[in-house]
């Protein structure tokens, strides 16, 4: 069934799927709301050592001495990690795409595309690069276990993709590049996880099938469980620093971690893909290379919501080694946050050459509008881009819709003076399990991460209440954002056709389809001749690991009879249906 379920998520050299085309809380610091369940950095020294126990771990592969110094193109050697995992997209090719480098006219601050002005509005798929919300997480509220890291499955990549090309995201930001130990990419000095690197492969060889580009932060300021600045400093220099901020700081100053960090990042940029044969450095399916996430934090003063000042100089090395030594194709992103008062870039972010494209981030619920505009100035005066690679987590959900339609529509942008910025991507959305329903996750209060094509849930049930709405509207702007009038736009045909995992005693389990809204049961009684139309249920139910059937025949469990035959389909919030999937018996 797993060969079954992998064949048809992604047919060998699969062609694209085209976009459809016309016919009040305050955003706090790395431990409050929506931080909590991904930053927890700078909690006290006990909760720190936990989590380094846990993303640290004990190095298994065989460390080879990196022959490259003082950071240069990644050379050198490296030794995969001896425990690593498999990732399971053997045997699929599939061919570069056809897309167009994004460039920043330095004229002007614009992104281009080709001749075309470049704006989006899309999504964070966090869970694209490891997913913590997996393990032990049925009927619970609060945030995963810090240990849990495992990598999507192409069934699970292929349905995140295809879901942002639905929606025309054409941009998608996974989480960061990860540390620590195994599965994460890296894993100490020349200790690599191929396996990690593989499924990046798959996800940015799919993702430019399908038309979308992928924005890869190459660090995290926190200890996420894909590890940060902090687990790169305990591995890349063990010992050396014993405390979160004493390392967060180091690793922007310290000439050792510099210069491993620029050997990992050469390592990286110099990469063939294994399955579209690209340089990592040369595919267009990256749209860019963002030199960290949340970088320095959000304020000056480090402590219970800050941070501290990014040294400029470590923006200006990076960037450079990225554009002049290892010759990237695509934009550089810088990764310092601009901050509440927009205030808080380094002046050698806005100066250098080499860096494309500012950011920042938009929460608390406070004129997002206000703040992104004033950004916009700040990155037009310096011919920067600028991009809200993440905004969200507003009590009035209005706030986030606002600046959502002012990124798709340039001419409220160059009205206000703003006219650099270029995207904006929502935080965040999960994608369906490999075995049935959404992942979901927690951020704090009532927040919950969304689903594609949108539901409307319960907070008991780990689904936002709004998300119906929501999502429709989010998708709106998408569409405007490429040019594209909604009301003309019809809803996806949900793809592909899902595949039953299991059907025991009437107790079905599948495997879904991208754009489902609901999931008709065709149930037959005559071994497979006719089968008619038995149940529709929702698409936005949540995965559990405890789920024992997505549907449950109830006639057919109580009587035990076998002599039962199903099949299910998708259909989309427009009514398209999928293909139905392979008939099975009720006997498995």
């Amino acid at each position: 069934m797993a060969h079954e379920l992998q064949s048809l998520a992604v047919p060998s050299n699969a062609p694209p799927i085209p976009n459809h085309p016309p016919s009040t809380q305050k955003k706090q610091n790395p431990f409050t709301p929506r931080n909590w369940s991904r930053r927890r950095t700078c909690i006290v020294g006990v909760a720190a050592f936990v989590l380094v126990a846990a993303a640290v771990g004990v190095g298994v592969g065989v460390s080879l001495s990196n022959s490259t110094s003082r950071g240069d193109t990644g050379s050198g050697q490296w030794s995969p990690a001896s425990n690593d995992f498999v990732f399971d997209g053997q045997g699929i090719t599939i061919p570069p795409s056809n897309l167009a480098f994004v460039t920043r006219d330095a004229n002007i601050g614009l992104l281009y595309e080709g001749s075309n002005i470049f704006r989006f509005v899309s999504v964070n798929m966090p869970d694209l690069t490891g997913i913590i919300d997996r393990t032990a997480y049925s009927g619970r509220a609060t945030a995963p276990s810090l240990g849990a890291f495992i990598f999507p499955n192409v069934f699970e990549i292929d349905n995140a993709l295809i879901s942002v090309s639905q929606m025309s995201g054409r941009v998608v930001r996974p989480y960061c590049i990860s540390y620590g130990a195994s599965p994460r990419h890296y894993q100490g000095r020349g200790i690599y996880g191929e396996g990690a690197f593989r499924e990046l492969d798959y996800v940015i060889a799919r993702a430019g099938n399908l038309g979308v580009r992928v924005m890869v932060p190459l660090i995290d300021m926190w200890n996420w469980p894909a590890g940060g600045a902090f687990t790169f400093a305990r591995l890349a220099t063990p010992g050396r620093y014993t405390t979160v901020l004493a390392a967060q700081r180091a690793f922007f100053t310290d000439r050792d971690l510099i210069d491993e960090f620029k050997s990992f990042i050469g390592f990286i940029m110099n990469r063939t893909n294994t399955f579209n044969g690209l340089r990592y450095g040369d595919d267009p399916a990256v749209f860019g290379w963002q030199l960290g996430n949340e970088l320095g934090g959000w304020n000056r003063d480090y402590g219970i919501g800050g941070g501290f000042q990014v040294a400029g100089s470590w923006v200006l090395e990076i960037a450079q080694h990225l554009k002049q030594n290892l010759r990237v194709k695509q934009l550089v992103i810088d990764g310092v946050l601009g901050g509440e008062d927009g205030t808080k870039w380094p002046s050698e972010s806005l100066t250098s050459p080499n860096v494309d494209v500012i950011t920042n981030h938009y929460y608390s619920g406070q004129d997002y509008v206000g703040r992104i505009t004033r950004d916009g100035r700040t990155a037009a005066r310096n011919k920067k881009a600028l991009i809200a690679t993440e905004y969200g987590l507003a009590a009035d959900l209005n706030i986030e819709i606002q600046l959502a339609n002012f990124v798709a529509d340039p001419s409220l942008s160059s009205i206000a003076g703003s006219i650099s910025v270029a995207g904006a991507l929502y935080w965040s959305f999960r994608f369906q399990a490999r075995d049935g329903g959404f992942y979901t996750h927690f951020e704090s209060g009532t927040f919950y991460s969304y689903h594609w094509p949108g539901f409307d849930g319960s907070i008991s049930n780990r689904v936002p209440t709004n998300g119906f709405n929501h999502v429709a509207r989010l998708r709106d702007a998408s569409l405007r954002a490429t040019n594209q009038d909604p009301s003309r736009v019809p809803w996806p045909t949900p793809t592909p056709a899902p595949v039953i995992l299991s059907s025991q005693s009437g107790r079905l389990r599948w495997a879904g389809s991208a754009g489902a809204y609901t999931y008709e049961i065709g149930k037959s009684t005559d071994r497979g001749s006719s089968f008619v139309s038995y149940a529709n249920v929702s698409a936005g139910m949540v995965w559990r690991d405890d789920m024992a059937a997505m549907y449950t025949d109830a006639a057919v469990a109580s009587s035990g009879t076998d002599d039962v035959q199903y099949q299910v389909r998708a259909v989309g919030r427009g009514g398209a249906a999928s293909a139905w999937s392979r008939a099975v018996s009720a006997s498995g």
